[in-house]
């Protein structure tokens, strides 16, 4: 009897790019991928915002600190702080800020951004690089600088 050798195996297939197709993921909850990490993204950041500002609402209704045994719930806090003297004074002076800040930024970044997207101005990249510098430098930074430029050590 003679002896049969089995045939070689065929070499793997090599598929081509347009061949693949689209990867199939499995859904959470009958959801896509994307929602799914739109909600994490959503979900992460409201605990990370959350988790200091409960303790903090939870405090503004207790007459003892938050660490303390015992304790009330109470609004005495809030009808404290709404029938000091100061308080209107305080809020009117952070208004006027907010309203003189938004109309100062104003009268800056219109002409600016007329300046440097309408015309044929020069420089136009270059300061237009140099203005994005406060969105890349950290805001602790910053008041570092202002410390240190008006401070009372300056």
């Amino acid at each position: 009897m003679a002896t049969r050798t089995p045939p070689a195996p065929a070499p793997p297939r090599t598929l081509r790019a347009d061949e693949l197709g689209t990867p199939h993921y499995q859904r959470l909850f009958g959801a896509g991928r994307e929602v799914t990490i739109h909600w994490l993204t959503f979900l992460v950041t409201a605990a990370l915002v959350l988790a200091p500002v409960v303790p903090i609402l939870f405090q503004s209704v207790r007459d003892q600190p938050l660490y303390a045994a015992g304790g009330v719930f109470t609004l005495s806090n809030y009808a404290h702080l709404f029938t000091e003297a100061e308080f209107g004074t305080i809020i009117l002076d952070t208004l006027l800020f907010a309203v003189l800040t938004t109309v100062f930024a104003l009268v800056i970044a219109v002409p600016m951004a007329i300046l440097l997207e309408r015309t044929q101005f020069p420089a136009a990249r270059v300061i237009g690089q140099v203005l994005r510098w406060p969105i890349y430098i950290s805001p602790l930074v910053l008041a570092f600088g202002w410390i240190v430029v008006y401070g009372p050590a300056s």
